[in-house]
């Protein structure tokens, strides 16, 4: 009975020790949200209480990044490593990552999309959170600004406008919407800690030239929205 209960023991201390020792990685790759050209940048991991606990670099060549070592059930963040010697400039951005409980090894994958920073450039907003023609922010807007909200907190000396364009180009009320969403997402912005003097709004008449309506019949479902763009005035 006695050799019994030191075998359990024994395979106890062992599947604790193993769980102990288990980690997980993290692969991925660096791109550019404009260009989508890989990019080499330096990152860092960095645990849920704030400490910065590993880093590497990322392959310039195709953008591939590797990182070991993570505990299951815990989250970590993965930021880039803003350089100022380095002739291509990115907004600083942080990417959550929060790992499952698991007892086995895992390697899991996330591509990091980074906003380029140069004055002047326009950022398009990936959803536009409105209904045609209507200003109002659509029911869940915040899955789709939080991620901007979140930028412009990392980048604190960076001034930005909101510019917004038309849905079509025969409304009469083309200016006051595009102006409204333009307003109505900047006050978001504001609302939830962005300084006012950091960001303006811009509203246009006329539907955006670089990306304009589809001539002809739209596929089945999907219709037509303006642009909207964020675009840095000064970093």
């Amino acid at each position: 009975m006695k050799i019994i209960r030191l075998i359990i023991i024994v395979i106890l201390l062992s599947n604790f020790a193993f769980s102990q020792k288990l980690v997980l990685s993290l692969t991925g790759s660096v791109i550019d949200e404009i260009s989508r050209k890989p990019l080499g940048l330096s990152l860092e991991i960095i645990d849920s209480d704030g400490n910065k606990i590993n880093k590497a670099k990322s392959n310039s060549k195709d953008g591939k990044y590797f990182f070991t070592g993570f505990q299951p059930g815990k989250t970590y963040f993965v930021s880039n490593i803003i350089e100022f010697n380095s002739t291509e400039k990115y907004f600083k951005q942080k990417f959550r990552i929060s790992f499952p409980n698991t007892d086995k090894y895992e390697e899991y994958s996330m591509d990091l999309l980074m906003k380029p920073l140069s004055e002047g450039l326009e950022i398009p907003f990936k959803v536009v959170p409105f209904a045609i023609n209507k200003s109002n922010l659509r029911k869940g807007f915040e899955l789709f600004l939080k991620p901007t909200l979140e930028v412009l907190k990392e980048n604190l000396r960076v001034k930005v406008e909101i510019v917004s364009y038309p849905d079509n180009e025969k409304n009469p009320d083309n200016l006051q919407i595009t102006t409204e969403r333009a307003k109505n997402i900047t006050e978001y912005f504001t609302n939830n800690g962005i300084r006012a003097d950091r960001i303006k709004f811009n509203g246009r008449a006329e539907v955006d030239p670089k990306n304009p309506p589809t001539i002809g019949k739209a596929s089945k479902g999907k219709k037509y929205k303006g642009s909207i763009y964020l675009v840095i005035k000064s970093m």
